[in-house]
């Protein structure tokens, strides 16, 4: 590969049939909506907004962080084990509410808090652009509009909704919308757009990195140090700046990455170590995350240096996938909306391939989505609901990784639109 065929004509940045994807935006925050506003009506509990508590601990640190605490977020939020680029977007939206006396939930639990009537609605729309950013790759992929349709639909629904309106974590979602629009950028031969978009993921969520490696190795030898360095000098320099600031309290939670004693308990739990963190209810005693983590950066690391040589889009798509199901799998504890990036990156990849029958694949990614949708509130001790969900998506997988390694043909519909791409690389047909 040379820079010469990498970087020939580029594709523009046309976002084709769109509207499709702004309407599931739209259902994504809707459903959100329902979930939290409407569904207590239906299980007979009207006067009871259903909210995760992890909102109210977010707030606080976004709270902190307007009112002067920008460098010392962990010290009121101990749990909140990612870079802050969520808190800082956040900040203004706690501040404004703070403005007109809305109250929040925390510490003490409330059924209806009149802060969330604010910042609800922040976080579905927040959360709700993973769909367009999944729907932009799959268009960069040259997906069937009916895939990708299914697709959109699915993460409005089964991904969206339960992980912004219910978890309450729609950083995650930032952080996935803003890792395909990379990965879209990038075969789309825009180089510093993608490293931009990956280090603002990042920025949201540190398993973004996992996807780095991936990135590095799509583009010529020549430009790979300097869309790493475009990538990662945002994120380490803030990283840098808070152990800074507030060593103690930045490196336990980035470093170390407490983990509460209250959710599924994977096999590497046994092998976790110990630390003691200090919350508003007192000392508590948890686990460090990042004891195995890092055997998750270890196979994003192992894929990339495997295909760095022929780095095409389809392959560059499996190793990211493969990255996400490493995180899924090395977590010391199981927490349903950490299968989300495996779930999308999968069903893409599986999408992109016209060996794998479309019945196949709407079964598949339906299922894992739908199981990952049922198994959110799953946050007790083995359940069935969560380890079926973790199955099927290792099965949905592993036919689309037997894709992608199988020799691909070509048909004659999906020559239509050869001569318009231009990608990363020369795409094998």
């Amino acid at each position: 590969m040379n820079s010469e065929s990498w970087s020939g004509d580029r594709q523009t940045l046309h976002w084709g049939q769109w509207r499709w994807a702004a309407l599931m935006y739209v259902l994504g925050v809707a459903v959100c909506a329902w979930m939290s506003f409407g569904l207590p009506f239906v299980i007979g509990a009207p006067h009871q907004w259903i909210m995760s508590q992890d909102v109210w601990s977010t707030t606080s640190a976004a709270q902190y962080s307007w009112n002067g605490g920008a460098g010392y977020v962990y010290s009121s939020n101990p749990w909140f084990a990612a870079l802050p680029g969520f808190i800082y977007l956040y900040a203004p939206v706690t501040a404004l509410a703070g403005h007109f006396g809305l109250v929040v939930g925390y510490p003490i639990p409330l059924a209806e808090p009149s802060m969330w009537l604010v910042t609800g609605p922040f976080f579905f729309l927040c959360g709700s652009t993973a769909v367009l950013g999944v729907d932009y790759l799959a268009d960069t992929l040259r997906v069937s509009s009916a895939r990708r349709r299914l697709i959109a639909f699915s993460v409005a629904v089964f991904a969206v909704g339960p992980t912004a309106g219910f978890a309450g974590h729609p950083e995650d979602l930032l952080a996935l919308a803003l890792v395909c629009a990379s990965f879209a950028l990038l075969f789309r031969g825009h180089p510093a757009g993608a490293a931009l978009m990956l280090s603002c993921g990042i920025l949201f969520q540190t398993w973004a990195v996992l996807a780095l490696p991936a990135l590095i190795v799509g583009v010529p030898r020549e430009m790979r140090w300097r869309t790493m360095l475009q990538a990662a000098s945002a994120p380490a320099a803030l990283g840098v700046a808070l152990l800074a600031a507030n060593f103690h309290s930045s490196a336990t939670s980035l470093l170390r990455q407490p983990m509460p004693d209250i959710g599924q308990h994977l096999p590497w739990w046994a092998l976790a170590s110990h630390l003691v963190i200090h919350t508003v209810y007192g000392p508590q005693s948890v686990v460090s995350g990042s004891t195995t983590r890092f055997l998750a950066v270890l196979v994003a690391l192992g894929a990339a240096w495997g295909v760095r040589n022929r780095a095409d889009e389809h392959t560059i798509m499996t190793c990211v996938a493969l990255a996400m199901f490493a995180r899924t799998f090395f977590e010391v504890e199981y927490w349903p909306y950490y299968v989300i990036p495996a779930a999308v990156m999968v069903v893409l990849v599986g999408a992109a391939q016209t060996s794998l029958s479309s019945k196949r694949f709407t079964v598949l990614s339906v299922a894992a989505f739908l199981m990952y949708a049922t198994s959110t509130g799953s946050y007790s001790h083995w359940l069935m609901a969560p380890l079926l969900s973790m199955a099927i998506l290792v099965v949905c997988g592993a036919l689309c990784f037997i894709c992608v390694l199988r020799p691909r043909v070509a048909h004659r519909d999906d020559m239509t639109s050869a001569d318009e791409f231009v990608g990363v690389v020369p795409i094998s047909r």
